[in-house]
């Protein structure tokens, strides 16, 4: 954290085929954008196959001067570097420029830029103003909304107000709370109808997490991605399936919508605490279990080859206190030999969150009967994991 540079494709993005005939109004926008950029610290890079030539017979990297300002030009056949779509291409870059990939996003709308920004493990942002040739990739519009998003979400500073490392992987983006701050009251009521509803308010803390997980380099870390299941009985969260669908594409970890099924109503926790009732971890336990050959997509399911012994699983909820929803089923991953990277918007003040440890085997792709005295409970004490304070503000 944060963003140092963003490489550009030209195609489609900063010139049309080879010509700097793209519409006057984008090519303001770019320059503006640039601008941004460099006013931040951010080094603007351009990538290309080709050595284009201008109308006028100009070579494009004087065109580019001009129009676009100071920059750094790599031209793969001039300089003799790899040709995208290879890693390569952007490996060279990245060690010219002194670069870590999780200090890089890439602004592209050709398969070529979309293949390469994957091929390198990148961010890819989709630059849809000309024309769209790829349907993966977070959509823009317009250059502005690229220096929005990067404003927003590229420069944050502070990646994770929570963060628990050992004996589990858990993070947060900050607290919740609603009888606090009321910038924190604020963002805390957003996030429960961001995760309820669809809107701009789920998108602004999906892409929170996103920029967290890809600036502090935790994004190439998992192999599938799966959301927490709500109380009812069923798979997925609506309100997040087509966004984790999209990360999912972009980092080539797939959005599995059904691995984790409620098949037993479990009460609300939220719901229990105010009834003044013990809440009981065994219960999410008890009520949810894994599927053998989950969704791949929206209407196909992996063979019976599919394997999750030696995968990382992406957990991903809205809010968590206690952490025995994520823990049920870190303990049904672990069972079937996958590890657990669990993260939510927001975690709930002053409440411990508690690792799990089951004392007998289970079947995790079958309901499971585990009582209280099999499970041992270790609270992470609240106060030792919060990681850094200034997040919550800086999301506030």
């Amino acid at each position: 954290m944060p963003l140092r540079a963003v490489i550009f494709g030209l195609d489609g993005v900063l010139l049309r085929k080879g010509s700097p005939n793209i519409s006057r109004d984008v090519r303001d926008e770019n320059r503006a954008l640039f601008d941004f950029l460099r006013a931040r610290g951010v080094r603007p890079v351009i990538l290309t196959n080709l050595n284009y030539i201008t109308s006028d017979k100009r070579p494009i990297s004087a065109w580019l001067q001009q129009e676009y300002g100071d920059h750094k030009l790599y031209e793969t056949r001039a300089m003799s570097l790899p040709p995208k779509p290879k890693r390569d291409a952007v490996d060279a870059i990245l060690k010219l420029e002194s670069l870590a990939p999780n200090e890089v996003i890439f602004v592209g709308t050709t398969e070529i830029d979309f293949r390469t920004a994957i091929n390198s493990g990148l961010l890819f942002l989709n630059a849809i103003w000309d024309r769209q040739d790829v349907d993966y990739g977070f959509t823009f519009g317009r250059p502005w909304e690229i220096q929005r998003f990067i404003d927003l979400f590229g420069l944050r500073a502070h990646a994770w107000y929570y963060q628990i490392d050992r004996p589990v992987v858990y993070r947060s983006l900050a607290t919740y709370t609603t009888m606090m701050d009321e910038r924190w009251k604020a963002y805390s009521e957003a996030a429960v109808r961001g995760a309820k509803y669809d809107g701009e308010e789920r998108h602004f803390f999906l892409n929170s997490m996103v920029a967290s997980l890809y600036f502090s380099g935790m994004m190439s870390g998992f192999n599938y991605i799966a959301a927490i299941p709500k109380h009812t009985v069923g798979y997925g969260n609506p309100a997040m399936d087509d966004v984790l669908t999209l990360v999912g594409n972009i980092f080539r970890a797939n959005y599995l919508r059904d691995l984790v099924v409620r098949h037993t109503e479990a009460p609300s926790q939220r719901r229990e605490r105010i009834a003044h009732r013990e809440v009981k971890p065994e219960v999410q336990l008890n009520t949810m279990h894994l599927t053998r050959t989950p969704l791949k997509k929206a209407e196909e399911r992996y063979s019976s080859s599919f394997k999750l012994k030696g995968k990382t699983v992406l957990l991903v909820d809205d809010v968590t206190t206690n952490g025995y929803t994520f823990e049920a089923v870190r303990l049904l991953l672990d069972a079937a030999g996958a590890r657990a990277v669990m993260v939510s918007w927001l975690k709930s003040p002053s409440r411990d969150y508690t690792a799990l440890s089951l004392s007998k085997r289970i079947n995790p792709f079958s309901p499971v009967l585990v009582a209280a005295r099999e499970l041992d409970r270790q609270p992470l004490a609240y106060t030792d994991h919060i990681a850094d304070r200034v997040a919550q503000s800086e999301l506030a």
